[in-house]
Formats: structure tokens, sequence, C-alpha cells
């Protein structure tokens, strides 16, 4: 006899209680090899289950990436990038004292730009769970112009022109 048919010949009788499996500590779940955690839909998957660790640490990126992007293009639009600048006696005044900066300050700009989107693309994969780690992988050679712009602006902040117009135009 079925359980309907038992209901069914004996409505008075407590309904019939559906085992459960036992919950378990998850240490018979398989592990995965590495590669596939770094798959886009398995990493959002990641990211969103441990919302609170990622989006506390990648809004924190977040914040500093806007600091810098701001800050560049402050830096960039600033009046004294055209002051006086002093070198072997030769005074190098307005556009061209301006010029000695300004692409090192723009390709920095560029990049904190670009990794400020990131940061963006980041936080929705972890906030909004929503599978955008293919734009966030396709924007990892933003990491290459960061290291060139580093040492850019390395290169031209500690030349001879730089330190004079850093000099005189702090």
């Amino acid at each position: 006899m079925s359980d309907v048919q038992m209901a069914e010949a004996n409505p008075d009788s407590a309904p019939q209680m559906e085992v459960k499996k036992p919950v378990t500590d998850g240490s018979d779940i398989p592990e995965k090899d590495w590669k596939f955690y770094f798959f886009p839909a398995n990493v959002t998957i990641v990211l969103h289950r441990n919302f609170c660790k990622f989006s506390l640490l990648v809004g924190v990126y977040y914040c500093i990436q806007f600091v810098c992007c701001c800050g560049s293009t402050n830096f960039y639009s600033s009046t004294a990038r055209l002051n006086t600048c002093t070198l072997a006696g030769v005074k190098t005044t307005g556009e061209a004292a301006s010029m000695v900066l300004d692409k090192a300050i723009l390709i920095s700009g560029i990049f904190h730009l670009i990794e400020w989107v990131r940061c963006t693309i980041l936080l929705t994969v972890v906030c909004l769970n929503v599978n955008l780690m293919h734009a966030w992988y396709f924007l990892m050679c933003n990491s290459v112009l960061g290291f060139v712009a580093f040492i850019y602006c390395l290169m031209v902040y500690l030349s001879p022109m730089g330190v004079a117009c850093g000099a005189d135009g702090s």
C-alpha cells in the first residue's frame, strides 16, 4: 500500500515525515584543482559567497584608486605646473616647464583611471553576483601600464629637470 493510499484509508493518521540527509561539515565535497576556481563563473561565486571580506578589501582599494585618479587630475590641471624651473642657470617657464612632468602625470592618471574602472567591475562582481570577470581579466593588462607608468614617473621626477621643477614649484 502506498503513502497516498494509506492517507486516504486513514485520514486521522499522522502525516509521514520525510527523512532528511544529515548535514555534513563539507569534508565529503571533493576538492577541485586550483585552476578551476579561476574560471570566471567560479570566481564570481567564491567572491560573492565571501561578500563581507571581499567587499571591504576591494572597497578600500576602490577608494585608493579613486583618490589617485582625482589626484592625478588635480596635478595635471594645477597652475603650479607652469611655475619657473631653473636648471644650470637656464629658466624655463609656462608650457615648456609644464612639459617636464605632464607626460608622467598623464600616464599615471590613465593607469589609475583604468584601475578605478577595474575596481568598479570587481565590486559589481562581489556585491551583485554579476559575472563580469571576463572584462576584469581582460583589463589585467593594465598592470603592465602601471609598471611602465611607475618606472617612467620615477625617471622623470628624479631627472635633473624634474628635480629642478619640483624644487621651484613647491
